[in-house]
């Protein structure tokens, strides 16, 4: 086993272990688990582990006989019962049990698009998946996605049907609360962080989506607020570290934020957003060599994704070194991939649109 793989499992079982302290039930932990990006098969081998087969046999010590007569005698009546009464349901359950199985099929696939960046195959079958069998997890799922590409209202009304098969559905909470956070909407936003943290109010994937929407909406003040909890909570992962590292370089704090990113990094060092922090305070510094490897790394570590700026910033790089083919190639891409996005682009997104077109028209 690669490390890479050696320090994630190592991350799981310790959140596992940790939530099995706090009373949380293993199928509670397992469902919370399901709904990350985690591979199925690394998701079975670290829950099996924890699982506590129960050894204890009931052992009748007295009239046995009589015992397992009359138990057998109460199967075969209920049995019989049953049978009779749910004759007709029974085929109806049938029928249900292989949309279900269809509908799985399709929302696991449709998860492995969205990690190749395939995201119109992403939504088609996650819509797909809610005909056949409409649930509060493929429309959380789709809300994100949506959410994701700046596509708010059609996030909000994922989020909303979500909550409408799963009122604890706390994934769709954040969801909503984002939205709301972004939208400058205060008595909504407040009203669905505050159900949304009556839910949940440790996890990382509870506090990050909300501390980012505060950074975006400009409200930092609660946003390190936010992401001092997560820290707090969830100091052995390195997620926590990036968010507060974005948020001290908006601040113009570069050496506190390239600690965070540190930190972030000695716990996993594949964090690509990590390294592309770290890229831009180099490129800030005018280390254009160190900000070029921590682009590249970044990349490497994120081929499927757009990073817009980290695209427009390393073509300045090419610039620098007289080396415009790639400069041209990487603004090119920017443009190409913004224009044909099946999002609606964020005002951010615009404005580095016109940046690369500002910078590709005066290249000679």
């Amino acid at each position: 086993m690669d490390e890479k793989k050696k320090k994630y499992k190592k991350q799981l079982r310790h959140y596992v272990k940790t939530n099995l302290e706090k009373g949380a039930e293993i199928h509670i932990i397992k469902k919370k688990l399901e709904q990350s990006n985690i591979h199925p098969s690394i998701l079975k081998e670290i829950i099996n582990e924890f699982k506590i087969k129960n050894k204890k046999k009931s052992i009748f010590l007295i009239n046995k006989n009589i015992y397992f007569f009359i138990i057998i005698f109460f199967i075969i009546l209920i049995s019989t019962i049953l049978l009779i009464a749910n004759k007709k349901d029974t085929t109806n359950n049938l029928i249900e049990t292989k949309e279900e199985k269809i509908a799985k099929n399709l929302f696991n696939s449709s998860r492995e698009n969205y990690r190749k960046g395939e995201f119109n195959e992403a939504i088609e079958k996650l819509k797909k998946s809610i005909e056949i069998h409409p649930n509060a997890k493929s429309y959380m799922e789709l809300g994100w996605i949506h959410f994701e590409y700046n596509n708010l209202n059609e996030a909000e009304n994922s989020f909303k049907e979500a909550i409408k098969y799963n009122s604890n559905e706390i994934n769709a909470y954040i969801g909503l609360s984002s939205i709301y956070v972004l939208n400058g909407d205060e008595i909504k936003s407040k009203e669905f962080i505050e159900k949304t943290l009556n839910i949940e109010n440790t996890e990382h994937w509870t506090l990050s989506p909300i501390g980012r929407s505060f950074i975006i909406k400009g409200n930092l003040k609660e946003a390190e607020k936010i992401f001092n909890l997560d820290i707090k909570h969830n100091s052995n992962l390195s997620e926590p570290y990036i968010n507060m590292g974005n948020l001290y370089y908006k601040q113009g704090e570069k050496n506190n934020a390239e600690k965070m990113y540190n930190k972030s990094i000695n716990i996993d060092n594949t964090q690509a957003s990590a390294y592309f922090g770290l890229g831009l305070i180099q490129y800030d510094n005018n280390n254009y060599d160190k900000a070029k490897m921590y682009f590249e790394k970044s990349i490497e570590y994120q081929s499927h994704f757009f990073n817009y700026k980290l695209d427009i910033t390393l073509a300045k790089i090419y610039l620098i070194e007289n080396n415009s083919n790639k400069a041209i190639e990487l603004l090119q891409n920017v443009i190409t991939n913004i224009e044909s996005a099946i999002w609606n682009p964020s005002p951010e997104d615009k404005l580095l649109y016109d940046e690369a077109k500002k910078i590709l028209s005066g290249i000679k």
